[in-house]
């Protein structure tokens, strides 16, 4: 992590001048003499101004942890135990303390019909951090049987915790899933902060109500990779027959995808938001910018 900070007006500058002096003097056009004393063109204290960069690293205890956001000075992660339990974590990033961390195991209950030949996980798959400081989370708990894990019983939930990790609503899926068929890959949410959910066969839209105020179907033979949020809009990413990605914009009125853009590679891994409504797409060998206006 990285930070300007100001600076005594002789103090810090007198001490980088000094070092400017001392590496100058290593080298064969910053000599004067033969004795390598500093050469005359270092900068002063006043060239320097009144800020100066400084590196700053806090330690954090990031072990276990992956599915990262940052927002307002916190670093939030996803954690996962031997257990089969995954909590939401939070940490100030100025001094690396604990913030809070979910307690999953006080949300969810081992199912009573889990036999030694089973297996329970249950925690947080997907968060989204809001511009209050709120989280929406999707809870899940999916109970295994076998070496084979056949999905035995599953359900999802729709949590809202408060910016210090406090529980502050739950909300059912069950109803709006084929818990059989189907399951919820991510959340995120919309300019107009409608909660979006993505299953393995349809977006979902929610508003203030439990129930959904938007709909789109997806292709069976379509896989949702990531969404990505550009400016005010959100775009889906997805694949399309051939295995190359295609990314779609969101149009719950009409309850379709919009091609917005083809033409990815195969091989790309991740996606990010650039600048001016463009994407970043990482292959295995490169970065490419993207244009999706």
């Amino acid at each position: 992590m990285f930070s300007f900070s100001k600076t005594g007006k002789f103090l810090l500058p007198s001490v980088i001048a000094a070092s400017l002096s001392l590496m100058l003097s290593g080298c064969g056009k910053g000599s004067a003499d033969s004795e390598g004393e500093a050469a005359a063109s270092v900068m002063s204290a006043d060239a320097l101004g009144e800020y100066t960069y400084v590196a700053d690293y806090v330690p954090l205890d990031m072990d276990d942890s992956y599915s990262y956001q940052f927002a307002d000075g916190k670093l939030y992660s996803l954690v996962g135990d031997t257990e089969g339990y995954t909590d939401l974590k939070a940490l100030d990033v100025s001094t690396g303390q604990v913030l809070f961390q979910t307690d999953v195991r006080s949300l969810v209950e081992s199912p009573a019909e889990k036999t030694e030949n089973d297996t329970f996980y249950a925690g947080i798959g997907s968060y989204q951090v809001m511009k209050d400081g709120s989280i929406r989370c999707i809870l899940s708990a999916i109970l295994y049987s076998g070496e084979d894990y056949e999905t035995v019983s599953q359900s999802y939930e729709l949590l809202t915790l408060s910016d210090q990790g406090e529980v502050l609503s739950r909300t059912d899926l069950s109803s709006e899933l084929d818990l059989e068929n189907d399951y919820i890959s991510s959340i995120t949410v919309d300019a107009e902060g409608q909660t979006i959910l993505v299953t393995g066969k349809q977006i979902l839209r929610f508003g203030e109500s439990t129930e959904p105020t938007g709909s789109i179907v997806l292709s069976e033979d379509a896989w949702v990779d990531s969404i990505l949020k550009l400016e005010d809009e959100t775009l889906l990413m997805m694949y399309d027959q051939d295995w190359n990605m295609n990314a779609y914009r969101m149009n719950f009125d009409s309850a379709q995808l919009e091609e917005a853009y083809t033409g990815f590679g195969s091989n790309s891994n991740n996606f990010f938001v650039g600048k001016d409504g463009s994407v970043l797409e990482v292959t295995s060998q490169e970065l490419r910018r993207r244009d999706l206006k």
